[in-house]
C-alpha cells in the first residue's frame, strides 16, 4: 500500500531503521532531504515498505517517478497495478553499479537512453555572443510544443505535459526567429541557485546545419555567465553531433551516468 509523506523527518526515520538492519542497500535516490521537503510542498510524495526494501514515489500530472531502496532480488512495488507511467532514473559513475537489480529493471521497464552530464565552469567563458535572432520569451512553449514533442517524443508523450512545461518554464525560454518571424529552434533551461541547466534545446529539421543550436547556445552562456557559477546538461551518449558542439564551448563530461526507464 502506497503511504503519502506528510513529513521528511517521518520517512528518513522510516529509511534510517531500514539502512540499519541492512548494511549494504541499492538506492538510485539522490535527494537532500531540503529538497523533499521542498517536493513535498509542490507534489505527492509516497512510499511503499515491504520486507525487501522501500519504494519512494512522486507524483506529476502525468507520470510518477520512482526510486528505491532495497537489498536481495526484488524491489517492493507492483509498478503495473499504478494508473500512470512510472519512471525510473538510476545514476552511476560509471556502469551500473553493482546489486542494481538489472533483471527486475529490464523485466519490468523499457530503457530510454543512457545520458552522460557535462559541465562548463562560468569562470572558463570569455568570448561568447547573444545572436541577434535569438530572444527571451516568456511563456510561449505553446508556439513550439510540436517541436518539443517531435524531438523527445518519449519524455513528452509520457512524463510531461504542456501545461506542467509553461509553469516550470514560464520565463526560460529563449526562440531563434527568422525574418519571416518564424522560431527556427528553442532552448529551454532552469536556472537558480548559481546553475543554469540545459533541459531542452531544439531546431526545426529544415532549419538545421545552418547555426542556429550555436546561437541559441551561445545565447544561454552569454546571458547567465557572469551571474551563475556553472552551466550544466545532459546529452544522449548517442547524440555525438550535440556532444562535439558542447566540446567546443568547453564543457567537459564529469563522468555521471542516467540511465532513463519508463514503463
Amino acid at each position: 500500500m502506497m503511504i503519502r509523506i506528510e513529513n521528511g523527518e517521518e520517512f528518513y526515520s522510516i529509511l534510517k531503521a531500514f539502512k540499519k538492519k541492512n548494511r549494504r542497500i541499492i538506492s538510485n535516490f539522490l535527494m537532500f532531504p531540503e529538497e523533499l521537503e521542498k517536493l513535498m510542498r509542490e507534489k505527492k510524495v509516497f512510499y511503499m515498505e515491504g520486507e525487501a526494501g522501500i519504494s519512494l514515489f512522486v507524483e506529476y500530472e502525468a507520470h510518477f517517478s520512482f526510486y528505491f531502496f532495497y537489498k536481495g532480488l526484488d524491489v517492493p512495488i507492483e509498478v503495473r497495478r499504478l494508473d500512470k507511467p512510472v519512471a525510473c532514473e538510476i545514476f552511476t559513475k560509471n556502469q551500473l553499479e553493482e546489486g542494481i537489480d538489472e533483471r527486475f529493471i529490464k523485466e519490468n521497464f523499457r530503457q530510454i537512453g543512457i545520458y552522460k552530464r557535462y559541465i562548463l565552469k562560468s569562470e572558463n567563458i570569455h568570448d561568447v555572443k547573444s545572436g541577434n535572432s535569438v530572444r527571451k520569451k516568456a511563456g510561449a512553449i505553446h508556439e513550439v510544443w510540436d517541436g518539443i514533442k517531435e524531438n523527445f517524443n518519449v519524455l513528452t508523450d509520457h512524463l510531461v505535459s504542456q501545461d506542467e512545461m509553461e509553469e516550470k518554464y514560464a520565463d526560460k525560454q529563449f526562440f531563434y526567429y527568422n525574418q519571416a518571424n518564424r522560431i527556427e529552434g528553442a532552448l529551454i533551461h532552469e536556472t537558480k541557485n548559481k546553475k543554469s541547466v540545459l533541459e531542452y534545446i531544439f531546431v526545426y529539421p529544415e532549419f538545421r546545419k545552418k547555426g542556429v543550436a550555436r546561437e541559441l547556445l551561445e545565447t544561454w552562456l552569454a546571458t547567465y555567465f557572469q551571474a551563475i557559477n556553472k552551466f550544466e546538461l545532459w546529452v544522449s551518449t548517442e547524440n555525438r553531433e550535440a556532444i562535439e558542439l558542447y566540446k567546443r564551448y568547453g564543457f567537459q563530461e564529469d563522468g555521471l551516468i542516467k540511465y532513463v526507464y519508463l514503463i
